[in-house]
């Protein structure tokens, strides 16, 4: 047996009120919930808990947060990337030089937008990029998905972090966790590895994700649209290829945003991305029971008592990955822009076991699947199913992770939740 501590919410706060505080919060969440179906008071200082049973081994994960019954027709966001957006080139990239973004006039409209702000940035309290973008704000709609009809298309990991947080996650934390051994990387590190806890060095023995790592640090993306682009509520919804989810039902012959007017800002109010960052624990002894997310398909893990969720840097970016410059010098920028970027500035644990039910619930969704293709089973950090298709959506590989854009290439258009 084990006492569990749940009075450090206050002692008046109600159930309902912790548990609304509490998204993919875990085996807390659980806890309350099970204190809610016994009539349990928020008021007492201690509830007595059954010990589960130790075990180094998670492969036998008995939930998966999401399941949608298969579609009778084919994949209906399929090529939804080519699609034709106004003052967006889509020619693969843009070149970041001086003389083709960041010395060009105050943008105003669509017709004279000859800006496209990078991602990822410092996101440090008092941070700013350099790059004007007159007016253009980012969407601060909080949380960005649940307080208007849109959704999440896609979730996806990239090896480090992509930003920066002085004290979090950085350059500071250069050698915290395994890989560091062998090289050197493009992305940076969170705080918190010690290699001499074994929490953070035990094997884990995975059973759907590939190539990650108990000790490293990822970045978990979660790209969203208003339904206006993205095909909320459908089974194909999540999307590999997350740009086929974030236009799966954009049309440039349709009417509202489509038929005219459509701005940049009307980009960054509808499309933005999520992050948060994790370092990966194994939680053998239960330890760490508390970071034991679920449903890391749905958005990022809100939760107040482990200060999860509440603390964020908004500014209005592009896409990432290690195809894309981040010098003034490169000829390789994204041309995916203004959207709207929402990070964490603080850096987070993860258990294993939730990292690996994350991966099993990506096969729920068939829009995340590839069978056959050439990216399957190739490029490690996929999770690969039992007929050895895969999920191209867990991106842990270094090829696919961008170093932080110098402050040229990012948008002076930054707004905190709160900096002191």
């Amino acid at each position: 047996m084990k006492f569990v501590h749940v009075a450090l919410i206050a002692s008046t706060a109600s159930l309902s009120t912790a548990l609304d505080s509490t998204r993919g919060g875990g085996k807390r969440r659980r806890e309350l919930e099970q204190l809610e179906d016994l009539g349990g008071d928020m008021s007492m200082s201690m509830m007595l808990l059954d010990d589960p049973p130790v075990t180094t081994d998670y492969g036998s994960l008995s939930k998966s947060s999401k399941t949608k019954p298969p579609p009778e027709d084919g994949n209906i966001c399929t090529g939804a990337t080519s699609v034709a957006l106004p003052f967006v080139p889509r020619t693969g990239g843009v070149t970041c030089s001086a003389a083709t973004m960041i010395n060009k006039p105050d943008p105003k409209d669509e017709n004279t937008w000859t800006k496209f702000p990078q991602t990822g940035g410092n996101v440090s309290c008092g941070s700013q990029g350099k790059m004007d973008v007159g007016n253009l704000v980012p969407n601060t709609v909080a949380p960005f998905t649940k307080d208007r009809d849109a959704c999440v298309t896609n979730v996806h990991v990239h090896l480090g972090a992509e930003h920066r947080s002085d004290g979090e996650y950085g350059p500071e934390f250069g050698a915290n966790g395994p890989y560091q051994a062998g090289g050197t990387y493009n992305t940076y590190r969170a705080k918190y590895y010690d290699p001499a806890d074994e929490h953070f060095t035990r094997q884990y023995i995975w059973k759907h994700c590939s190539n990650v790592r108990v000790g490293e640090t990822y970045e978990f993306h979660w790209p969203q649209a208003t339904s206006t682009f993205a095909a909320c509520d459908n089974p194909w919804q999540y999307q590999s290829t997350f740009t086929d989810g974030l236009l799966c039902n954009y049309s440039p012959a349709a009417g509202g945003l489509e038929a005219g007017g459509f701005s940049p800002q009307d980009l960054a109010d509808n499309i933005g991305v999520e992050a948060q960052v994790f370092t990966i624990v194994n939680n053998f002894d239960n330890t760490y029971d508390m970071h034991d997310h679920e449903n890391l398909l749905e958005g990022p893990v809100v939760d107040s008592y482990l200060g999860a969720g509440e603390l964020w840097a908004y500014y209005t970016g592009s896409r990432t990955g290690g195809s894309f410059g981040y010098t003034v010098e490169d000829d390789n920028c994204d041309d995916v822009s203004p959207v709207t970027w929402k990070v964490d500035q603080k850096a987070h644990l993860l258990t294993a076991e939730a990292m690996d039910r994350f991966c099993l619930d990506q096969q729920a969704w068939p829009g995340m699947k590839k069978c056959g293709s050439d990216d399957c089973g190739e490029i490690p950090g996929y999770a690969i199913d039992a007929d050895g298709c895969c999920y191209p959506s867990s991106h842990v590989d270094e090829d696919n992770t961008r170093k932080v854009v110098v402050d040229d290439l990012s948008a002076n258009n930054r707004i905190f939740t709160y900096c002191d």
